[in-house]
């Protein structure tokens, strides 16, 4: 099971006020702000518990699905072995194949022979009766219980242990066994969180949401699996057609091919009777051009392979079930992947967070060039093709780079290792070594700026970046230093610089880079209803890449409904189905009275389906929570306020849940309710910003701002980063204790948010609305370095004498 992170908990969702928060037009507006402020609607963004991009920049937009993909059946593995023997040992070795089994003696691994281990204050216990295999451990209210495993989940470097739960749920326990040889540490029990005290009132104690298999494994961990939640029994009825990942995860239902092998001719059909082909010939198709350092492909991958594999090694959100009855199809027909933007991802857009491989692969030149998995992967064993240089050396000549003239190190060490350098690993789950597949050249400059990690200071521990960097110049010259990377855009766009904006806009419309760093650098663009943010978006509305249009269209989230419908409706009808989520998302608050019958129509079908998704998958809270604010935005408040509560019922500590609860209660006009809310839910999430923050914004609607500065005041301790707190709560302080209040608010704001435009134009609005014009010309002049073309700084010059 992935080892979730308490951030994950915790869904972003974004604030969207009635009224521009910064007006730089007029210094009149300014007094209606606070009375807009007020009236901000909390809304959980659409993107789903987990978050991985489409297959290539020129990918096809038609569904790439087969008409007679749901005419086949599944037939299991077994069915696979009298013709392809060879091929079944392999698998029968793989991780694919062992990745969760009945428990009995052969799967089982971990000590059960009376064995102990002691979590904070809880001692569990390891034993067997008979044959079958228990854990005493911590319950549901914290004390001891005794579960029988079920299921292994896993075989190495760990295995987990699954139980059984009402309602259809398995329950991974968080104690697993170190299946490593002794001498590599291993052959231990070992808990998965060993830093932090996870009792029975954590979200993340063994028992909750967050550690149940259906709904945050399953999907990729047997074949055909349908999840089938139930919303309202709140229960599992989970099914599927093999327990682990059989031949079939990957080929699709293969009683076609079983067809088709009986036939008395079989040079009719190459996909030999599936419903599509996963050939794959690296001899055949690549080759070295004469003198060339690197093999070229001569025939273009087979984008099947991607589409397979991607499916369960990306960081990515299921918009489907039983998607992988046509594993083939174009992956963001199923999945909506995560872009390379922090905390998941490094700037350089190397793995942070547990995130696979997919998505930092995508982003790589190896993908670009037309490199596929099963070119380093062995596909039934999973296990790489050679383990030393020589597998790289297949397409990188070791005369010019297994050499010390290349990599600076003595012969057979690690610094000699190809992938020590351009794939170094990082540990997820406590023992899982995992390789990083954006296969970059170490960045120690760019480490200097963004704080990312470097493979030549992870190996050499005692030194620092700037000798890493001495040291690549004196190997290679200064002319690494000048390649270009995303990196500082990217770090810089998430650090809150507005001067970033430019850098993300030319990068997103730059279509030599990939895809996916194309669609990050426009999730990281501020979604403002400025002309040029409106331009990119309807540019890169209609781009190849279904990830980009994707995230093209979540541009014009500000944009008035009227004018948001006429910009980016055509997106209903895209062939993407992640495409034509995100746009419905965007056009939520659309009413459907204001359509013709032929747009209602389009809206009705497009709207059913992302209601269907939703659906789905609302075992996870934020997916729940979404719904009820998806039938917030179309006013139907009943099925709004059911789908809030069920949110909160699945995780009683899911902040967002509570915010958007209470926002229901503001737009249904009962503050009081909406109040009632918010404090229920600080008493499970006590250091809460978020609930502060609604809450201060509710008793303002009260009439009571003397409740709500401590609040905010608080909000912005808890999340110093948040500039709209830093906003609002000194917009209070100017309307409660005067100017001078809100100027220091700000000014103390700036001291950590120096850059920020907003606090900064206000800034200077309040210090000419006081006379204190030396300050004023001092914050004008440093708003002007940030947004030079803005209107506002011409203004404020004929106003400072």
């Amino acid at each position: 099971m992935r080892k979730t992170s308490k951030k994950e908990t915790k869904t972003e969702f974004t604030s969207k006020p009635t009224k521009n928060l910064t007006n730089k037009s007029s210094l009149s507006s300014r007094k209606t702000l606070w009375i807009g402020i007020t009236a901000i609607v909390l809304s959980v963004g659409y993107s789903f518990f987990l978050i991985s991009c489409s297959q290539k920049e020129n990918a096809e937009q038609a569904d790439t699905s087969t008409n007679n993909v749901s005419l086949a059946t599944y037939v299991g593995s077994k069915q696979c072995q009298s013709c392809h023997a060879e091929q079944q040992t392999q698998w029968n070795s793989s991780h694919h194949a062992q990745a969760i089994q009945e428990a009995n003696a052969q799967t089982v691994l971990g000590n059960f022979n009376k064995a102990t281990f002691r979590y904070n204050t809880i001692q569990s216990r390891f034993y067997k009766k008979g044959n079958d295999y228990f854990i005493e451990t911590d319950g549901p209210d914290g004390k001891l219980t005794e579960y029988k495993v079920s299921y292994t989940f896993g075989v190495y470097p760990l295995q987990q242990y699954l139980v059984q739960f009402p309602g259809g749920r398995m329950q991974a326990i968080p104690i697993a066994w170190d299946s490593r040889k002794k001498e590599e540490g291993g052959q231990r029990w070992f808990h998965m969180y060993p830093d932090e005290k996870i009792d029975f009132k954590d979200q993340l104690h063994w028992t909750g949401p967050y550690q149940n298999w259906n709904m945050m494994c399953a999907e990729c961990h047997s074949t055909a699996l349908k999840k089938n939640w139930d919303p309202e029994q709140k229960a599992y009825h989970t099914e599927w057609k093999e327990l682990s990942v059989g031949c079939e995860s990957c080929h699709g239902p293969a009683s076609g091919h079983i067809e088709w092998s009986k036939a008395a001719s079989k040079e009719t059909d190459a996909k030999k009777g599936f419903a599509f082909s996963l050939r794959s010939g690296w001899s055949s198709d690549w080759q070295f051009a004469d003198n060339a350092p690197i093999a070229h492909r001569v025939k273009g991958p087979n984008p099947a392979i991607e589409n397979v594999c991607a499916a369960c090694h990306a960081r990515s959100s299921q918009l489907t079930d039983g998607w992988n009855a046509s594993p083939a199809d174009e992956f963001t027909q199923h999945h909506n992947p995560a872009v390379l933007t922090e905390p998941l991802f490094w700037a350089t857009g190397e793995q942070h967070d547990e995130v696979y491989v997919w998505n930092t692969f995508h982003a790589s030149k190896m993908y670009a060039n037309g490199v596929t998995c099963v070119d380093c992967h062995n596909a039934h064993t999973g296990k790489l093709l050679a383990s030393d240089n020589s597998l790289c050396g297949r397409c990188h000549s070791p005369a010019v780079f297994d050499t010390p003239k290349h990599h600076f190190h003595q012969a057979a060490t690690a610094g000699a290792s190809c992938v020590s350098c351009h794939m170094p690993t990082r540990t997820y789950m406590g023992v899982d070594e995992r390789r990083d597949h954006s296969f970059q050249v170490p960045r120690p400059d760019l480490s200097m700026t963004t704080q990312s990690p470097n493979a030549c200071v992870s190996c050499h521990t005692a030194k620092n970046n700037q000798w890493a960097a001495k040291a690549l110049d004196k190997w290679y010259g200064n002319e690494w230093r000048q390649r270009p990377h995303w990196a500082n855009t990217f770090h810089q766009a998430s650090s809150g610089k507005p001067n970033a904006d430019q850098a993300l806009m030319t990068l997103a419309k730059d279509t030599k880079q990939s895809a996916i760093v194309r669609a990050s650098s426009l999730s990281l663009l501020r979604r403002e209803a400025r002309p040029e943010v409106i331009a990119l978006a309807q540019l890169l509305m209609q781009d190849a890449a279904p990830k980009v249009r994707s995230e093209a269209v979540k541009l014009l989230e500000t944009v008035e409904p009227g004018e948001r419908w006429r910009l980016a409706n055509a997106l209903l009808d895209d062939a993407n189905r992640m495409v034509r989520m995100e746009t419905v998302a965007i056009l939520a608050d659309m009413p459907a009275e204001q359509l013709n019958d032929t747009d209602r129509q389009r809206w009705g079908r497009a709207l059913g389906e992302y209601e269907q998704s939703l659906r789905l998958h609302s075992d996870f809270p934020s997916n729940s929570s979404q719904l009820g604010v998806l039938y917030l935005r179309q006013q139907r408040w009943n099925e709004a306020r059911s789908w809030l509560l069920k949110a909160i019922e699945l995780d009683r500590k899911f902040e967002a849940g509570y915010v958007n609860l209470a926002d229901y209660y503001r737009l249904t006009k009962n503050d009081v309710l909406a109040v009632e809310t918010l404090n229920k839910g600080l008493e499970f999430v006590p250091k809460g910003a978020d609930l502060r923050y609604a809450l201060a914004l509710a008793y303002v609607r009260l009439g009571d701002v003397n409740q709500a500065l401590p609040l905010l005041k608080e909000a912005i301790r808890l999340s110093p980063d948040n500039v709209q707190y830093a906003y609002v709560y000194a917009v209070a302080l100017h309307d409660k204790a005067g100017p001078l209040q809100g100027i220091a608010a700000l000014k103390q704001a700036l001291e950590h948010l120096p850059n920020n435009g907003d606090l900064l134009s206000l800034l200077v609005e309040w210090l000419i609305e006081t006379r204190n014009f030396a300050e004023a010309r001092s914050y004008s002049e440093q708003y002007a370095g940030l947004y030079p073309n803005d209107p506002a700084i011409a203004r404020w010059k004929q106003m400072i004498p």
